[in-house]
């Protein structure tokens, strides 16, 4: 698959019952995908802060509005809306765990990617995938190099937590350009 004319090469995250919900409550995906590598160009969560959290962000609408359109024809016309859980700051800066949203690209939460339940305490775990810090490192295609890369779970009301070149998850300002890894359903 090509997005913004670059490979990017997808990995299985999770199958069958380990496989995301249907947003329509009809069932289960088949198939819960996630780049193997980070996309090229690095993006910012939000301007600013993180209140309104996954739902509200800047990422989130340029997965929508940019990345999703430039995924070949085949592949969107296999993609699933799904629902996600995350935890958000709501715009009255109260913790707020578990929202649901509707989604068909995403990138993983921190419950998807490390297990815990620090934040989400619903929702599938890529276990499978992201079972050890090693496994967390992520790269840019063609580099060797791990680099620190978004999930959707915010740390605190000015803070999104990220996953370090080293694996580990840690807060960030929504406002640093670090890697995005794109998720999506069949």
């Amino acid at each position: 698959m090509y997005v913004d004319g670059e490979p990017v090469r997808m990995q299985i995250a999770a199958m069958g019952d380990d496989a995301d919900p249907l947003a329509d409550g009809s069932g289960k995906t088949k198939i819960a995908w996630v780049s193997e590598y980070l996309l090229m160009d690095n993006h910012r969560m939000n301007p600013s802060n993180a209140l309104g959290g996954w739902e509200k962000s800047e990422m989130r609408t340029y997965l929508r509005e940019t990345i999703f359109p430039d995924i070949p024809a085949v592949i969107r016309g296999a993609i699933k809306e799904v629902t996600k859980y995350t935890k958000i700051f709501n715009v009255s800066g109260d913790v707020v765990n578990d929202v649901e949203s509707t989604d068909t690209v995403w990138i993983p939460s921190y419950r998807e990617v490390t297990g815990g339940s620090a934040c989400e305490t619903t929702g599938v775990v890529y276990t499978g995938l992201f079972s050890s810090a090693d496994l967390r490192k992520k790269s840019k295609p063609g580099s060797a190099s791990a680099v620190p890369w978004w999930t959707r779970s915010i740390h605190s009301s000015g803070v999104f937590y990220s996953i370090t070149g080293e694996g580990n998850a840690i807060g960030n300002k929504p406002s640093r350009n670090l890697g995005v890894t794109l998720g999506f359903c069949t």
